[in-house]
């Protein structure tokens, strides 16, 4: 399946920050259409080089499944870690069975980055304007238009 169908992906170059949004068609994503957009975040990671990586879920349809967070942390946090993402930021979604499995996601990679020492940092936000502030440290910073 084209996984473009369930998730954009937009890179900022003046703010080093590689977008990965999830679409609402994502009710019918499959444990496998979930692993291959991982594995595109990956793709656009090594491409592009960011020093931040904004995950927007806001639009997430389907839990993610306790077996696909472990194959996550297993399988695409450690490449994260050593493509140089600095900070991870997750806007959330706003289905609350899909927000649960996410969060659990989050507790996962945060355990697997004290376990490895990597100096990555993960925050979850309500919406873009906070991840952005956060990854910048800038909090008066207003984002306009950043993805096109």
């Amino acid at each position: 399946m084209d996984v473009k169908k369930f998730q954009k992906i937009h890179f900022n170059q003046t703010l080093s920050c590689l977008n990965a949004l999830v679409s609402e068609a994502s009710a019918s994503i499959e444990a496998e259409d979930i692993k291959e957009a991982q594995w595109d975040i990956v793709r656009s990671i090594e491409l592009h080089k960011p020093t931040y990586l904004l995950i927007n879920l806001t639009n997430l349809l389907a839990p993610v499944t306790p077996d696909i967070q472990d194959w996550i942390t297993a399988h695409i946090i450690p490449k994260i870690f050593e493509l140089g993402v600095q900070k991870i930021g997750y806007v959330m979604p706003k289905e609350i069975i899909a927000n649960i499995s996410v969060e659990q996601l989050g507790e996962e990679v945060e355990e697997k980055t004290r376990a490895s020492e990597q100096d990555l940092s993960i925050n979850y936000f309500a919406d873009t304007q906070e991840a952005i502030r956060w990854f910048l440290g800038k909090p008066e910073y207003i984002i306009k238009d950043i993805w096109k």
